[in-house]
């Protein structure tokens, strides 16, 4: 069976910021050309989760401090074969910072397809990730644990994320210009469950 429709759907039904355009493209063609596309084996690349965590105020955005790339990133990680991309954001947000956030939406917020240097230790080779990044809703009182992956777990105000008075990424920082409301988005109109059984073909890229 192609697991593939789940991510299709949710595909099918997002629609990308102008920044997001050519990472929404190169996504599509990915997960049409591959079906093991959340196998991390597959070093081509390969579909990760992850969360853009912010409290109910909508005031600061959760953070960690990844090691390897030694900048403040949102938590996530590999799918490991899950096709469910929601569910392993959501799992990644609690392996990495200890919180048990709940999806604003089960709509995708963001996506990013960027480089990542292979570890030969490891048995890889420079690739891929197609990050397929959801809202998430936290708890700022509750206690924040950090990974092995990890130097440390904060909230940031979105503020100095969204004009990069930390050191994070652009596509971070579009994050939380997206929550503040400076860029549109469809998140905010309600819950949306995409619709099943929609071909792919009928994406206009």
């Amino acid at each position: 069976m192609d697991q593939r429709q789940f991510i299709r759907s949710l595909l099918i039904n997002y629609k990308p910021s102008p920044m997001e355009t050519s990472a929404y493209r190169r996504t599509v063609q990915f997960v049409d050309m591959h079906e093991n596309c959340f196998d991390r084996e597959n070093m081509v690349g390969h579909i990760t989760g992850a969360g853009c965590v912010v409290n109910k105020e909508r005031t600061h955005m959760l953070l960690v401090h990844h090691k390897l790339f030694d900048r403040w990133l949102q938590p996530g990680g590999h799918s490991d074969d899950d096709p469910n991309p929601l569910r392993v954001a959501q799992r990644e947000v609690m392996e990495e910072t200890g919180l048990l956030c709940m999806p604003v939406t089960c709509e995708i917020f963001d996506l990013d397809v960027h480089p990542v240097v292979g570890r030969p230790y490891k048995g890889e080779i420079d690739h891929t990730h197609y990050d397929i990044r959801f809202l998430f809703e936290g708890d700022m009182t509750q206690q924040l644990l950090v990974s092995d992956e990890s130097n440390a777990v904060e909230w940031f105000s979105l503020e100095d994320v969204a004009s990069a008075n930390i050191n994070t990424d652009t596509s971070v920082q579009r994050m939380a210009q997206k929550v503040q409301g400076v860029q549109s988005s469809s998140v905010e109109r309600g819950v949306h469950y995409p619709a099943e059984g929609i071909s792919f073909k009928q994406l206009k890229i």
